[in-house]
């Protein structure tokens, strides 16, 4: 793809998805039921209901936390900044197909009802290459997390220390501010993860995922991080695969879509057989020797 028609798909993509916003600002805001839910959480005791009606807040306390920050501004403001923060994260993951993803259902709805699966999306993205922006996966919606295995199976231990530290320190800010939610927070989490139309539960979903997020580690495969992160999502419905969105990000030369964090493939089956003492030692000198510098760095 020439750089012209790059950067036009790009413009006319960010152009389409800004008229959805405008034209939401100006007839009523639209649906933005989910980010309604996250507006009005009530810090005191953000899991009185239970449930995935509308209205229920279903997320960990320390996004209670940063929930309760959104209401310091009007509602509008709220939803309109939300929008255009999930067109930037479409624009950035996406690039030139954010223009034919924008009018699928997933992702247009997505926009409209003000979920977080496009931050997650960047997020996971984001993650590879700055492991501590995975916190924001583990504070939302923690079983998506399984795309963590990445870092598991390349014994990444420094990018996992990273992540998981920051996830802490908003853990413990929340224990400290909002102590009374984690109780509540652990009931909810007590109850079986629902399902709506027919669809796999989650606890059919996650070996799947972590199946996928294994595989796509030993293969550098960095697009079936995302595909993990959609197969872990606690609650799967029809607006789940706008998350999907985030694979795109290595199909062009975007922002996002640099070499992840940690050793590449090859260095992983490298590892692997070194320890395999059946191996003549003559094969894994000459194995050593080999470099395919341009396959790595692709990590497709």
């Amino acid at each position: 793809m020439g750089r012209i028609l790059r950067d036009t798909l790009i413009v006319v993509g960010g152009a389409t998805a800004l008229a959805f916003v405008l034209y939401w600002a100006v007839s009523g805001l639209g649906a933005p039921w989910d980010l309604k839910a996250y507006y009005d959480v009530n810090l005191a005791d953000p899991y009185h209901q239970q449930d995935i009606a509308s209205g229920a807040f279903l997320y960990a306390p320390p996004f209670a936390l940063f929930a309760a920050v959104l209401r310091l501004l009007p509602f509008a403001v709220v939803v309109t900044a939300w929008r255009l923060g999930q067109i930037a994260s479409l624009l950035a993951l996406a690039g030139p197909f954010a223009i034919f993803v924008i009018f699928s259902y997933p992702v247009a709805s997505e926009l409209n009802l003000g979920n977080v699966n496009l931050y997650l999306a960047l997020a996971a993205v984001a993650g590879l290459r700055w492991p501590a922006v995975w916190s924001f996966v583990l504070i939302t919606k923690p079983s998506c997390g399984v795309g963590l295995l990445w870092f598991v199976v390349r014994r990444d231990w420094q990018a996992l220390r990273k992540c998981l530290a920051a996830t802490a320190g908003f853990v413990v800010a929340s224990v400290v501010l909002i102590p009374g939610a984690w109780v509540g927070y652990s009931t909810l989490l007590m109850h079986p993860a629902p399902t709506l139309d027919g669809m796999p539960v989650l606890w059919i979903r996650l070996p799947v995922a972590a199946a996928v997020a294994v595989i796509g580690s030993l293969r550098n495969w960095r697009p079936l991080v995302v595909v993990a992160v959609w197969l872990g999502l606690p609650i799967w419905h029809p607006v789940s695969p706008s998350v999907l969105v985030g694979a795109a990000a290595f199909f062009w030369q975007g922002p996002l879509g640099g070499r992840a964090s940690g050793p590449g493939r090859v260095s992983i089956v490298r590892s692997w057989l070194g320890r395999q003492r059946w191996i003549p030692s003559s094969a894994l000198e000459r194995l050593h020797r080999r470099r395919r510098p341009g396959r790595i760095a692709r990590g497709l």
